[in-house]
C-alpha cells in the first residue's frame, strides 16, 4: 500500500447531510453467497475496495463473476487494491498440491493433516483477470510475507509465502 500512496482512510463527515464521504468496502469472499452478496449494492456505491488475501478461496467462474460485480459496485475512479497468494507459495509447489485445470484451484495438504483449495495466481493472470472485468492497472508488486494461519492472526505460518499486490482502478 506504501508504493500506491495510500494509507488508512480518514472517514470525514458532512455533519450537515450526515454523510461519510468516503465508502470502502472490506469483505472475505468464501464462496458464491458472498458473490451474490455484492448484488444487494447499486452501482458506483463505493469509493475504495480492500480485497486482501480474499480472493484466492474462489474457483474460476465465481472469481470472475466477483471481480466483475466488484468494478459494477466501484465508482468511477474508485480504487481496487487487491493482495492475492502466489503461485510460488510453498502450498502450491508442494509434491502433494493437485491443480484442477477446470477451477484453477490447487488442492494440498497442509501440516496439520487438513485439505485446503486455493486459487493461486501469477501476476499475469491476476492482471489478465482484472483486465477482462474492466479494471486498469495501476501497478502490480510480488513480495514475501510470513502469514498467520488462523483468521485470529495468532500463529505465525511455517512458511514464508509468495504474495502478489495490485492496485487498480475503474
Amino acid at each position: 500500500m506504501n508504493e500506491a500512496n495510500l494509507s488508512v482512510p480518514l472517514f470525514e463527515s458532512d455533519r450537515e447531510g450526515n454523510k461519510f464521504v468516503l465508502t470502502l468496502l472490506s469483505h472475505h469472499f468464501f464462496n458464491e453467497n458472498d458473490v451474490q452478496w455484492l448484488k444487494l449494492f447499486n452501482d458506483d456505491s463505493f469509493d475504495f475496495i480492500y480485497a486482501r488475501l480474499v480472493l484466492h478461496y474462489l474457483p474460476k467462474t465465481e472469481l470472475v463473476q466477483a471481480l466483475s460485480e466488484l468494478h459494477r459496485v466501484l465508482k468511477d475512479g474508485g480504487k481496487l487494491f487487491v493482495v492475492v497468494r502466489s503461485s510460488t507459495c510453498y502450498e502450491a509447489t508442494s509434491k502433494n498440491a493437485i491443480f484442477d485445470l477446470l477451477t484453477g484451484l490447487t488442492t494440498y495438504t497442509s501440516n496439520d493433516g487438513n485439505s485446503y483449495s486455493r486459487f493461486f495466481h501469477t501476476e499475469n493472470a491476476i492482471q489478465e483477470y482484472l483486465n477482462a472485468s474492466g479494471f486498469t492497472i495501476q501497478y502490480v508488486k510480488s513480495y514475501e510475507e510470513q502469514l498467520c494461519i488462523d483468521f485470529q492472526r495468532t500463529q505465525l505460518s511455517n512458511y514464508i509465502d509468495s504474495l502478489i499486490e495490485v492496485l487498480s482502478f475503474k
